[in-house]
């Protein structure tokens, strides 16, 4: 297991809340064969369709028989804090090994939803067992964009390991020692790599009888970056979103603007990615 020792967690992981926003309602035409039916969308308040669902599974085990699971969904509108029907909590058993994570007010939950920001998000979790023992924490499954990782922080031993890996985290638990175990000593933290995040390579506006092919290039948008197209007809003092469409990591984008029928306009396109970070291109102009 390949472990690396952190001087500084504060250092090393800066956390902020996510930050959230809408997109306008659209218009015109999508070229329909870059969305495909198999990508999973929500839809905002706008109406459009927003990045596909994260979560991730993680699980403490004994041995192959005595497990607890909990799962953690990100979701652009969901509370940090707890919100019944929008989280589950946990309640203990009997078994040998019980897993929780934490919410920001500090409800232990098998099932915790939240937003996923890009500067890090930190989750506390509920470690507990029986009896004192060798421990594991897996990632059973995990569902993020490409360029987050997802890092298991251990207080007590001052130890990190990125769980995107797939490489259990070992550990012993001693009963006598509430240091071992608990609330205090586990988390996770799940960040983006900025340097990976979706870049915009290229962006234009030709004309054509009575419409405008607005295309778009673009690199790491994988497939959680959510795209609106923007128009305005007053010289650039206000912009409407005419178009929207979730990314499908093929790195061409095109859309024809049919409404605007041969009238002078300048366009502009906002990236949103998966935790509501927002990017806009230059701004382009068609005579």
């Amino acid at each position: 297991m390949k472990r690396i020792y952190i001087l500084s967690l504060a250092a090393i992981f800066g956390l902020s809340a996510c930050q959230k926003e809408t997109v306008s309602p659209q218009n015109g035409q999508l070229s329909r064969s870059l969305i495909p039916g198999s990508v999973s969308t929500t839809t905002n308040d706008a109406g459009l369709s927003s990045s596909a669902s994260s979560f991730l599974r993680l699980q403490l085990a004994k041995d192959s028989i005595f497990k607890d699971d909990i799962l953690i969904n990100f979701k652009q509108d969901a509370s940090a804090a707890y919100v019944v029907n929008e989280d589950s909590r946990y309640f203990p058993g009997n078994g040998a090994v019980s897993l929780a994570s934490l919410s920001s007010d500090n409800v232990a939950l098998a099932i915790n939803a939240l937003p996923l920001a890009q500067q890090g998000i930190s989750i506390g979790l509920q470690v507990n067992a029986q009896q004192d023992g060798v421990y594991k924490l897996n990632m059973t499954a995990i569902s993020l964009p490409a360029t987050y990782k997802v890092w298991l922080l251990d207080k007590y031993k001052k130890d990190s390991l990125d769980m995107s890996l797939n490489q259990p985290y070992i550990f012993n638990l001693v009963k006598a020692d509430t240091n071992s175990y608990g609330s205090g000593r586990f988390s996770l933290v799940v960040r983006q790599n900025i340097a990976s995040a979706a870049q915009l390579l290229d962006f234009t506006a030709v004309k054509a009888t009575n419409s405008v092919r607005v295309t778009w290039k673009t690199a790491y948008e994988s497939n959680s970056t959510f795209f609106t197209v923007e128009r305005s007809t007053d010289k650039g003092e206000t912009f409407s979103g005419i178009a929207g469409l979730t990314s499908t990591d093929v790195g061409t984008y095109s859309f024809l603007d049919i409404m605007l029928k041969g009238k002078p306009a300048q366009y502009r396109l906002k990236m949103q990615d998966v935790s509501g970070t927002v990017t806009y291109s230059k701004v382009i102009a068609t005579n």
